[in-house]
């Protein structure tokens, strides 16, 4: 790991500022490191070009001061940092604590895709559990295994940390940043599902759950807001405060009043994240799911009150009506109504009491779901400046396109298509991040 070491004081040395008036780490204490490591650099170059199997002096590296190393790695990119984790316990450390990795500019949304296994799709076919990363630089996708995964799915995120839980333990909850591979185990201290009867279960918990994190990008912290969406549930709503490790009891969101005769409130989307607040779809449908009332739910972190805006009205049964945070931004889409193009029956006063963030798809977005004959977007991912589209293609529409939008350029970038991509609503986009902490 030696030329590691050399690789990154002779590059961060020249940049590295000093306070005179310092006294923890003089200027000539850094400028005498700076000569040393200069020396020492020429001399191993000179003595491994003509006998490469010299080594280096370990301890020579370890006698410099620790407040130097944090100035040298504070210069470094993202990318390099990530690299240089591996040099030593103490640079791992040193990378991944909280007073150094905020001053880290992260880098670009990732997009990856993760389902836990079990029958999918329309066609009723099995598939077994699988995480993967959309990796640009190769422009392929790369499977990844976490070593608690199991059969448990990922039921929210936010910048640099995924939460995962399992349908048979709803109330447990591991948080995971996949980068530095650090990961938590969080138990609610009440349930916010109906008490069922013994050996009876519910089909998918989360469908009545209401769940989401909002991490800050400045500290480093995070908070889990878990909510009930049972008519006859728990009213209460939980949220765990990674600054404080505790969970409190907040206030509930209200039952929402019922429009269809036999229906019920269920939440089929993911929560999106916008200017520290949540955002959700959720919709009533009755029994025989030819109809529907839509609703957009927003949770204000700050003030921790929820607000909610119905529909009046049922419209014929569409699933596709999804929310999508980009460009700090919060998109209401619903690809498949060519009529209202992510129309909600509410007024624009109404949709305004969501927050001046709340769009309308616009007219390029509209554009794109006509891009060509052979394909139907289906589903959306969005991640800062980056919009995610997944499209149905091929003559039985079985197979998934993945097209990039990015806003800030107007530009769009089909990604290549993978066997294994089979289940729209299973992407997710995320940015790595060392400051991300569990």
């Amino acid at each position: 790991m030696d030329f590691l070491f050399r690789d990154v004081f002779s590059v961060a040395f020249p940049i590295v500022e000093v306070d005179p008036n310092s006294h923890s780490l003089t200027s000539k204490k850094i400028e005498a490191c700076r000569l040393s490591v200069f020396f020492c650099s020429c001399k191993d170059t000179r003595m491994e070009e003509s006998s490469p199997d010299v080594e280096l002096d370990p301890n020579y590296w370890g006698k410099l001061h620790p407040e130097l190393v944090e100035q040298v790695l504070y210069k470094l990119p993202f990318s390099s940092l990530v690299k240089f984790r591996s040099v030593c316990k103490c640079w791992k450390d040193l990378i991944q604590s909280s007073p150094l990795a905020p001053k880290t500019s992260p880098p670009k949304s990732v997009l990856l895709y993760h389902h836990s296994g079990g029958i999918r799709g329309n066609h009723g076919i099995w598939m077994g559990s699988l995480l993967a990363f959309f990796n640009s630089k190769t422009n392929t996708w790369e499977r990844r295994s976490l070593p608690f995964l199991g059969t448990r799915s990922l039921v929210a995120c936010d910048e640099g940390l995924l939460c995962f839980s399992g349908k048979n333990e709803p109330e447990k909850f591991i948080v995971c940043n996949p980068l530095t591979k650090q990961w938590r185990e969080l138990t609610m201290p009440g349930s916010v599902l109906p008490v069922v009867p013994r050996g009876a279960a519910f089909k998918n918990p989360f469908n009545y759950m209401l769940m989401g994190m909002v991490m800050n990008k400045d500290t480093g912290h995070y908070k889990l807001v878990v909510a009930g969406l049972h008519e006859v549930g728990p009213q209460k709503t939980f949220i765990y405060d990674s600054s404080r490790a505790s969970w409190k009891v907040s206030a509930p969101l209200s039952p929402l009043p019922p429009v269809l005769d036999d229906g019920e409130w269920i939440c089929s989307g993911k929560s999106v994240t916008c200017k520290g607040n949540l955002y959700w779809f959720i919709h009533e449908i009755d029994d025989n799911q030819d109809q529907v009332v839509k609703a957009v739910v927003r949770f204000n972190m700050e003030k921790e009150e929820w607000k909610v805006v119905q529909e009046a009205e049922p419209t014929p049964y569409l699933c596709s009506f999804q929310v999508a945070a980009v460009d700090e931004s919060v998109l209401l889409l619903d690809w498949e109504d060519d009529q209202y193009w992510g129309h909600i029956n509410a007024t624009q006063a109404e949709l305004q009491e969501l927050g001046p963030e709340t769009r309308l798809m616009d007219n390029k977005l509209v554009d794109l779901g006509f891009i060509d004959q052979e394909t139907q977007p289906v589903w959306s991912v969005g991640q800062r400046e980056l919009l995610y589209i997944v499209y149905d293609y091929g003559p039985a529409k079985k197979g998934l396109k993945l097209l990039v939008y990015d806003r800030s350029k107007e530009s769009i970038t089909w990604l290549p298509t993978w066997r294994h991509l089979r289940e729209h609503k299973s992407f997710w986009a995320f940015t790595p991040s060392l400051n991300a902490f569990v």
